[in-house]
């Protein structure tokens, strides 16, 4: 999408100071901070604080267009046991909110990672996205959320001639923004 219509509804507020904190098998993940505005490519994206686990620091940013929501990861600065090294940013369409259950969306991207005095490896990830349910109740945490969206992304990544499947389920409350995600 370009253009600046506006979602349908607002299933991941955008303002600055929005926090989200997840929780991953109980423990509370680095709180996902809304700290900024910026433009990229001539688009608006909302920027999340720096996110750093593993060795791995990037930004990621959160971009709406009519009903499709766009994450996107900045480049993302490596240090593994002393190797340093840059694995390129991508984006890929997170949410469309305006497409009926079992509606799907698809796209590619490519990433690639290089570190010092070694080959770059490039991969290329392949994504389906699945609306699995729309406007129903959940509850998580004990907190119950009305007018939910559940869906489902399988990423299938080519890197070096082996193929990974990761297959994500996020649901997303409208006016909240993200509830729930677990992989599989």
């Amino acid at each position: 999408g370009g253009g600046n219509a506006q979602p349908s509804n607002d299933y991941w507020p955008t303002a600055i100071n929005n926090t989200w904190t997840l929780q991953q098998n109980g423990t509370n993940l680095a709180p996902m901070k809304i700290v900024s505005t910026e433009t990229i490519n001539g688009n608006l994206y909302y920027k999340f604080a720096t996110q750093s686990s593993n060795g791995a620091t990037n930004n990621n940013y959160l971009r709406k267009s009519g009903g499709s929501y766009f994450l996107r990861t900045s480049d993302t600065s490596l240090n593994l046991s002393g190797l340093t090294g840059t694995q390129t940013g991508f984006e890929f369409t997170v949410l469309k909110d305006n497409i009926p259950v079992n509606g799907t969306w698809d796209g590619t991207y490519n990433q690639t990672t290089t570190y010092t005095g070694i080959p770059s490896i490039t991969q290329t990830t392949d994504y389906t996205g699945t609306i699995l349910a729309k406007d129903v109740t959940e509850t998580v945490n004990g907190v119950t959320y009305n007018n939910v969206i559940k869906l489902k992304i399988q990423q299938e990544t080519t890197s070096t001639g082996s193929l990974s499947i990761v297959n994500t389920e996020y649901w997303f409350a409208k006016n909240v923004g993200i509830i729930r995600s677990k992989t599989y």
